[in-house]
């Protein structure tokens, strides 16, 4: 509050929930180091408001270093380490060195700097302005320019730029990463980085200064174990595609396992198996559960992973452990610190984890609880409250029970607990919101209603969870009126690639060509995340009446016979389901809603 005021605080929070959980001295480097570099006061905490996840990197770690002399050696102008870090803070920041600093050697070391801009568009503008050509306009013979957010595409992405695949594409791209660490340009870097580092460190405050080369020690020790559990990869667990060790192996149609991210990339450019030449699209794969043990044993994630999983607020998921309390290397500082963020009289209390009883009843571990009870089970575990945290870092400071209320929630609609543990582990976002406000009722009841098949409730919750309980009610189920009321139900589909491919397949037309005749299907996809006047330039909506017709249904909605007859059987679907839960999880269920009332009464 201090340094950024109340209001940029709740933006800055809101934007990155996991700042929650930052050591300050991390942040405060951050600030101190900008602020080295040549910018204002003004100007850092502008960049920190603009970006506020990039306070949650240590900037003097070598990595961001070398990201940043790398930028000002290739971007064009000759930036200075200020302008650097206030205008491509985010990308020095939150993207490795082996892809930055790698792919701007990679254009260097094949001649296609004199591409690279910060960004398209103003150069763009500039080329055509100099010709005498309208500025907003396409014009043959423009330079096919690179910029930094091309930079920091996945590879399949990046390779497939037209200069870049003249250059050799993804072969040639890879070839340069596995010979990057020791090629003179990288090498000349690293020594520079470090050299910046040793210029920095003691124009840091002392308190700064001791946690910063207490945070190098670490990661210097943490390098060495990474290296030495890694060293011997067994051949079955590592990625033929990518290399390294497979995280989440999927087998393709042709029997090959690879890792899922890799095989995500390379169905950007070419939807094809990468092994036979034959179709791979996401409906194809399957988890392939035979290598799935050993990764957990050994290979599953590395050191870094574990101790992000033991600090702060992912103990309210995982049963407390003795990691809890040591160094945590990932981002040198205690891995308990979260502690440090809560009230004094919290400090004593020991981390509260969810266990799961038998049937379908919860309850807190207490400071009394004995801890030993055999039939007490971990909800996530280790690896998977891992992944959930790296996807939705606002876990950290959510309620347990906001949680425990959805889980409870999806049970009581007829999921299995295995299924409960599926959909929390693939949308972990979802974990966020409370299940039980009469919004997100009505969104469950209207996909019941609207999708083809008749859906249960628990159906919905397991294949369409994040649409139904994190979009507002006038976006999904008002807009699923709307189609009711002009007739275009059936249209909608969960998912129209799929269809469309297989309407082509079956006409002998090329599965991944748009062809004349198509249906013009409606996806929840383009009911939920599209804006209104992309939602009404839809065909079928637009032949309905467009975006007039839209609104002029949306300002009489909450008048319309069949949303208050939503509205009506969520409120009480809300009682039926409350009586249901058990007493500590309907309790707080009860209470955040009589907060919710009393703020809209206020309101």
């Amino acid at each position: 509050m201090q340094e950024f005021g109340q209001n940029k605080v709740q933006t800055m929070v809101g934007k990155a929930p996991i700042l929650f959980a930052v050591d300050i001295s991390v942040w405060q480097t951050a600030l101190t180091v900008m602020a080295l570099c040549g910018l204002t006061r003004q100007a850092v905490l502008k960049a920190a408001h603009s970006n506020a996840n990039v306070l949650r990197f240590n900037w003097l770690a070598a990595e961001r270093l070398v990201n940043r002399l790398a930028l000002q050696r290739c971007l064009p102008g000759g930036l200075s380490a200020g302008q650097v870090y206030e205008r491509h803070a985010g990308y020095l920041a939150g993207t490795s060195a082996e892809k930055l600093a790698g792919r701007l050697l990679f254009l260097q070391h094949h001649g296609l700097l004199h591409l690279l801009v910060e960004k398209k568009g103003p150069a763009r503008r500039q080329w055509r302005r100099q010709r005498g050509l309208p500025a907003n306009r396409r014009a043959p013979g423009e330079p096919p320019l690179i910029s930094l957010h091309d930079v920091s595409r996945p590879d399949a992405r990046f390779a497939s730029l037209p200069v870049v695949d003249e250059a050799g594409g993804l072969p040639a791209l890879r070839a340069f990463q596995r010979g990057l660490k020791s090629s003179s340009a990288w090498l000349e870097l690293q020594a520079a980085a470090e050299a910046e580092q040793v210029r920095l460190l003691p124009l840091l405050p002392e308190h700064l200064r001791q946690a910063a080369l207490g945070g190098m020690a670490v990661a210097v020790e943490q390098e060495e174990e990474e290296e030495e559990a890694f060293e011997d990869i067994p051949e079955e667990y590592e990625d033929p595609l990518l290399g390294g060790v497979m995280r989440d192996p999927v087998r393709l149609p042709s029997g090959n396992v690879v890792e899922r991210s890799s095989i995500a990339q390379q169905l950007l450019t070419d939807p094809r198996d990468p092994y036979t030449a034959s179709g791979a699209r996401r409906t194809t794969w399957c988890r392939c559960r035979s290598s799935r043990p050993g990764l957990r044993r050994g290979w599953r994630s590395s050191a870094a992973s574990a101790c992000r999983a033991e600090a702060g607020g992912c103990a309210m998921l995982l049963q407390p452990c003795d990691g809890l309390h040591r160094t945590c290397r990932a981002c040198a500082r205690p891995a308990a610190l979260f502690a440090r963020s809560r009230p004094p009289a919290a400090r004593s209390a020991p981390p509260q984890a969810l266990r799961r009883t038998s049937g379908a009843r919860w309850r807190r571990r207490s400071s009394t609880s004995s801890g030993s009870s055999a039939r007490d089970e971990q909800v996530f575990g280790r690896d998977r409250t891992l992944e959930m945290v790296d996807r939705a870092p606002i876990l950290l400071v959510v309620g347990s029970s906001v949680w425990q209320t959805a889980l409870a929630v999806m049970q009581l609609c007829g999921l299995t607990w295995d299924d409960v543990l599926k959909v929390a582990r693939l949308n972990p976002s979802v974990l966020c919101c409370d299940w039980l406000e009469a919004d997100r009722l009505v969104n469950r009841l209207a996909l019941q209603r609207c999708l083809p098949g008749g859906l249960s409730a628990g159906q919905v919750y397991k294949e369409h969870a994040g649409y139904s309980v994190m979009y507002g009610t006038k976006r999904l189920a008002g807009r699923l009126l709307f189609l009711q009321h002009h007739g275009l139900l059936h249209l909608l589909v969960p998912e129209k690639e799929g269809l469309l491919e297989d309407w082509r397949q079956q006409r002998g037309l090329p599965a991944n060509r748009r062809s004349p005749g198509e249906p013009p299907l409606i996806s929840l996809r383009d009911v939920c995340v599209l804006t209104d006047g992309q939602f009404a330039s839809l065909p079928a909506v637009a032949a309905a009446g467009g975006l007039p017709a839209l609104q002029a249904f949306m300002a009489g909605l909450k008048v319309n016979p069949a949303w208050q007859q939503l509205q009506a059987a969520a409120e009480a679907e809300v009682a039926r389901l409350l009586a249901l839960l058990p007493q500590d999880v309907r309790q707080a269920a009860e209470k955040r809603q009589q907060v919710a009332e009393e703020g809209e009464e206020e309101e």
